[in-house]
């Protein structure tokens, strides 16, 4: 029997790029003529607002239409990022301060929600050479999805250590919430599937596409009821490689 495994994984990432393909045609014909209609929308909305007085129901009809009019361009931009080549801006960065800052953002949620935080990160860890704003994003991002995933409570921790004979560094972010069914967790990285109510389905899609820009993996394990397990491979590169992520 021939192991089919490695061609099935190789049609995924086909059309995982074919689908972003086509997001990104559609993305770069219609933001323009969206947006330029939206800032006159948003315009007119402050303008009448202002007529009013503050505290009367139209100057609040007002701001909600102007926060509307806001929240469809961050879906716009939040479209073109995940649809377009990402800006890969990298420089030498410490994993360890990289951590710790990701955890004092999520600490005040984290406590709201009963969850504790672990990190598992060593002080000396040698630098890596990657983009600091686009791996804190990829964090903040898993963490975050974390937390909504443990509504009563739960354990999150984040582990970062560097395979030295792999020449790789290996990131884990691990929770205990609901998890992903087995029907759904291939789709999790697909542009807009979410199984949140209120979610626009970017957020991973925009995790795996930061990684794929530094030439890293992301894979994922759950199971329901016991929670999940992202795991990032992400090269130990030097300045003078900083060509390859081009």
């Amino acid at each position: 029997l021939r192991d089919v495994t490695a061609m099935k994984i190789l049609e995924s990432e086909v059309l995982r790029r074919e689908k972003l393909a086509a997001i990104g045609r559609l993305t770069t014909g219609i933001a323009h003529e969206l947006r330029n209609p939206l800032s006159s929308i948003k315009g007119y909305a402050v303008y009448f607002g202002e007529r009013f007085s503050e505290g009367s129901s139209e100057r609040e009809a007002s701001k909600v239409m102007v926060q509307e009019v806001s929240r469809i361009n961050r879906v716009i931009s939040d479209l073109i990022g995940v649809s377009m080549p990402t800006d890969i801006r990298a420089d030498y960065i410490n994993f360890y301060d990289l951590a710790h800052s990701v955890l004092r953002l999520l600490a005040q949620d984290a406590s709201e929600r009963s969850v504790s935080l672990s990190l598992n990160v060593e002080e000396d860890m040698p630098l890596a050479y990657l983009d600091s704003d686009r791996i804190k994003q990829v964090l903040l991002n898993l963490c975050l999805n974390a937390l909504e995933a443990m509504p009563n409570g739960g354990f999150l921790s984040l582990s970062i250590n560097l395979d030295a004979q792999e020449n790789r560094f290996s990131l884990k972010v691990q929770d205990t919430g609901v998890g992903i069914s087995e029907q759904v967790i291939h789709r999790i990285f697909d542009p807009y599937f979410t199984t949140k109510k209120s979610g626009t389905g970017l957020g991973l899609a925009t995790v795996y596409k930061i990684v794929e820009a530094h030439l890293g993996t992301v894979t994922v394990s759950s199971e329901l009821n016991k929670g999940t397990t992202f795991w990032l491979s992400l090269p130990s590169r030097k300045k003078a490689d900083k060509e390859s992520f081009k």
